[in-house]
C-alpha cells in the first residue's frame, strides 16, 4: 500500500493559515492588555492654578525610602530598633501643633487616624542599618506627609518632620506665542534619614 504524500503546495498553505492565526492571536493578546481597568477611577484634570488641585486618592504614589544609620536610635551606647510613623494630612498646622510638646509627640507616635486632621497613619519598625523602598498609596485630600520617630528622647526638633507633597508642573501651548501653565498632585520620593537621635525628610517629585 502507498502512502499518499503531501504536494508542497498543500504544506506550504498550512504554514501560512498557522502563522496567520499565531498572528491574529498575539493581535488579540496585545489588545487586551492594553485595555484600562472600566473600574479604575479617572485621573482628575490639570487645574490652572496649584490653589485649585485635585488631591485626589491615587495608588501607589508615594515612594517611601527608609534609610537607618548602623547606630540609629541609639540608647546608652547601643542602637535600637525605631519606631516610625508616616502620617498623611490635608494641612500641616494642626501636625506642627501636636508636634510642639512631647505629650503631642506621643499621641501622634500612637499612629492612629483621625480625619480630619490625620487622614492616614501607618506605623514601620526600622532595624539600625535598614534601607527599605516601598510605595503607598495617597490618600484623598492629603497635601502633607508627617513623619515621627519614636526615639529615646522625643524632641519636635530631632524626632518630627513634615514635607508637602510636590506639584507637577507642566507647560501647554495653545497658539505659536501663547502658553499656559497645568497643575496636578505629583508623585512623590519621600527619603527619610534615621539617625542616633535625629531624622530628616524630603519630598521630591517622582520621575514616573
Amino acid at each position: 500500500m502507498t502512502v499518499p504524500r503531501l504536494s508542497v503546495r498543500s504544506t506550504a498553505a498550512s504554514r501560512l493559515l498557522f502563522r496567520a492565526g499565531l498572528l491574529v492571536l498575539l493581535l488579540c493578546l496585545c489588545a487586551c492588555s492594553g485595555k484600562k481597568d472600566p473600574y479604575a477611577m479617572p485621573e482628575p484634570e490639570p487645574a490652572t492654578s496649584p490653589q485649585t488641585v485635585t488631591w485626589s486618592f491615587s495608588p501607589g504614589a508615594i515612594t517611601v525610602i527608609l534609610d537607618a544609620e548602623s547606630d540609629s536610635n541609639l540608647v546608652n551606647g547601643e542602637p535600637h530598633v525605631t519606631s516610625l510613623c508616616l502620617i498623611q494630612a490635608p494641612a500641616r498646622e494642626p501636625l506642627e501643633a501636636l508636634a510642639s510638646t512631647e505629650e503631642g509627640l506621643r499621641e501622634l507616635l500612637l499612629c492612629k487616624a483621625r480625619p480630619p486632621e490625620l487622614l492616614s497613619a501607618s506605623q514601620y519598625y526600622v532595624q539600625p542599618g535598614a534601607y527599605r523602598v516601598f510605595p503607598i498609596d495617597r490618600q484623598a485630600g492629603a497635601q502633607y506627609v508627617a513623619v515621627v520617630a519614636g526615639f529615646d528622647t522625643l524632641t519636635p526638633e530631632g524626632s518630627f518632620a513634615v514635607v508637602p507633597i510636590p506639584i507637577h508642573e507642566q507647560k501647554e501651548h495653545s497658539y505659536i506665542f501663547f502658553s499656559y501653565m497645568l497643575y496636578s498632585a505629583a508623585p512623590m520620593k519621600l527619603s527619610v534619614d534615621i539617625g542616633q537621635a535625629t531624622i530628616s525628610a524630603r519630598g521630591v517629585e517622582r520621575d514616573d
